[in-house]
Parts: structure tokens; C-alpha cells; sequence
């Protein structure tokens, strides 16, 4: 009962005050009413080129991969705005690059990424590409598919 009434209240409040423009609000209304200014749209604009990565050690159920942005190979720092998007595909060996359908995707700003694997996969390869990507969902051109044999 009481969140349904908390939201009746809201609602009641909102077509009472919704129509206020915000040039009318002063500093003061706006804290008293907790109305916060919208968060500008972000610059950040995506990459051209896609990163690269490459396999850095690999031991049993566990694979560490570290990236570099292409643009200045001896720099781990992607460019202003942007993550690194990963996904994988773990499935049997000799799939053609066109043919990987990749999923499990995750997004990270570290240089570095460690992929943990199952005991049932042992045996199986697993193919990885990588992209930048900025807030807004936008990316990059994907980076080669690199594929490994899990141990």
C-alpha cells in the first residue's frame, strides 16, 4: 500500500509541477525539489582503428590476453572515450573467421584481460576479437580473431 501511494503521490506532484520550465526553476527550488541538470551527451567520439591484442600466457582452464592500442603499439592507453568490448566463442577447431558466432561479450578499460574457462570445455577452441567501443554503444572496426586450444 505504501508504494502504491508513494507512486500515486509522485504522479499527482508530477502533473502539478511537470509543466514548470526549467528557466523558471531557481537553485533553491531546484534543491528543494531534487531536480538535478541532465548529464551533457558525451564527446567522446569511437575509434577508427581497431586494438590489438595478443596472447600473454595460458595455463590450465585460464588464458590472459593483453591489449595495445594500435595507433601507438607501445601504448597501452586506448583512445580518449573509448573501452576495449571483447567477445568470445568456444566451440570446435577450424571454424572460418566469417562463420565464429561470437557472444559473451564484456566490456573493460584494463590492458589486460584473464578468460577462465570450464573443465567441460577442455580440449575445445576458443576464438577472440576485440573492439573499442565508446558509452553510446558505437564501435570500432573488430580486431583479428585470434583462436587457441583450451588446456
Amino acid at each position: 500500500m505504501k508504494d502504491t501511494l508513494e507512486v500515486q503521490i509522485d504522479g499527482i506532484l508530477d502533473s502539478i509541477y511537470g509543466d514548470i520550465p526549467d528557466s523558471a526553476l531557481t537553485a533553491t527550488d531546484m534543491a528543494e525539489f531534487l531536480i538535478f541538470a541532465r548529464k551533457l551527451a558525451s564527446s567522446a567520439i569511437v575509434s577508427t582503428i581497431a586494438p590489438g591484442f595478443a596472447m600473454d600466457t595460458v595455463g590450465h582452464l585460464w588464458a590472459k590476453f593483453l591489449f595495445h592500442n594500435t595507433a601507438h603499439p607501445n601504448s597501452k592507453v586506448a583512445p580518449a572515450g573509448n573501452f576495449i568490448f571483447f567477445e568470445t566463442y568456444v566451440g570446435a577447431a577450424g571454424i572460418a573467421d566469417a562463420d565464429v558466432v561470437f557472444a559473451d561479450g564484456n566490456v573493460t578499460s584494463a590492458a589486460s584481460h584473464t578468460f577462465h574457462f570450464a573443465e567441460g570445455q577442455v580440449g575445445k577452441t576458443c576464438y577472440v576479437h576485440c573492439y573499442y567501443q565508446i558509452k553510446k554503444g558505437d564501435r570500432s572496426p573488430a580486431s583479428v580473431i585470434i583462436s587457441f586450444v583450451i588446456n
